[in-house]
């Protein structure tokens, strides 16, 4: 009896072990910090700054650079991934070792860069201004390896796909296309580009940054009147301005747009549903949805964060200046 026992004891730690080695830590890592956009002082001066995840410990990150859009960071904070000029850099989160990765050449500029939860790799846009067409690529954390995600773009889409996100696990991808005479869909597929679907089928009006809920069961995404029957529809402008933000952005909703904010579907396109009215941009941390939008009593640009279904919203930002994402691409 007592072999016995001892015998249970040990298969019983061995299973702990496998548990803890193989569960879902293993692949869907924890992130402790948000990197966001400010317009508040520090000495020296800087476009980023990292804040814990309740909005506390506001951290400047170092950066001389001429331009600073889309920062993203890796789980264990080793590497942040950023657009600067028409290329994509990475840096410590420190703000050291500072290197490009990528070179798209004079006619070329990269729109956004997302690093995988993981810190492996990074997936980013590429637009050509000769040919009006953009791009999605991935790469791995030291420039090496990039390539199309894509080989054959989605029915319609003539002009290409242009922003996305991985999943937590890092292993699946969603992103948005644009097609001249479709509009913008959703989609998502394998990070290699295989098992490629169909999310949301093209229509008028503009999608920005999608994103996997924590559990994959839904995409979230920053729209205008998303779905609705009077939607006017969009035409994708090539623009390189976003590029060369140095101010907060301004976030009057335009006139017409009765439906701003982040919305939510399910994976087949259904049950949208309106989680954050107003955002203008959005990401996904964990099981918790970070968002800016204009705060008009503060009368700055704050970041929220709330449950996925947006419930439980609480302002992470001290209404001290404009704090914003700097994820959106429409400006």
């Amino acid at each position: 009896m007592e072999k016995r026992q001892v015998m249970l004891l040990t298969l019983l730690t061995l299973a702990a072990a496998l548990t803890v080695g193989c569960g879902s830590d293993s692949t869907t890592p924890a992130f402790t910090k948000l990197p966001f956009s400010s317009d508040r002082q520090s000495d020296p001066a800087t476009p980023i700054f990292l804040m814990n995840l309740d909005g506390s410990h506001v951290t400047p990150v170092a950066y001389s650079g001429e331009s600073f859009f889309s920062p993203t960071i890796s789980a264990d904070l080793k590497t942040i991934a950023f657009v600067s000029g028409s290329d994509v850099w990475v840096m410590k989160s420190d703000g050291t070792g500072s290197k490009q990765l990528t070179t798209v050449g004079d006619s070329s500029f990269t729109f956004t860069a997302r690093i995988s939860p993981n810190g492996k790799q990074i997936l980013f846009s590429v637009a050509d201004n000769t040919t009006e067409t953009i791009d999605l690529r991935t790469m791995n954390v030291d420039g090496s390896g990039q390539k199309s995600v894509l080989a054959t773009l989605p029915a319609g889409i003539d002009q290409g796909c242009y922003t996305g996100s991985f999943s937590a696990n890092s292993r699946t991808v969603t992103f948005a296309c644009y097609g001249t005479s479709v509009g913008f869909g959703l989609y998502s597929a394998d990070v290699a580009g295989t098992n490629l679907k169909t999310v949301a089928e093209p229509q008028g009006a503009f999608v920005d940054t999608p994103m996997f809920s924590p559990d994959g069961k839904k995409i979230l995404f920053v729209s205008s009147n998303f779905g609705a029957a009077s939607a006017s529809k969009s035409k994708f402008a090539f623009s390189h301005k976003h590029a060369f933000r140095t101010a907060a952005p301004r976030r009057a909703i335009p006139d017409g747009i009765s439906l701003q904010g982040v919305f939510s579907v399910n994976l087949d396109g259904t049950g949208a549903v309106l989680v954050a009215a107003n955002a203008f941009e959005a990401e996904i941390l964990n099981s918790t949805l970070y968002y800016a939008a204009w705060d008009p009593d503060a009368e700055f640009n704050q970041i929220w964060k709330s449950n996925v279904d947006g419930t439980s919203s609480v302002k992470v930002s001290d209404a001290t200046a404009n704090d914003w994402l700097n994820l959106r691409i429409d400006d």
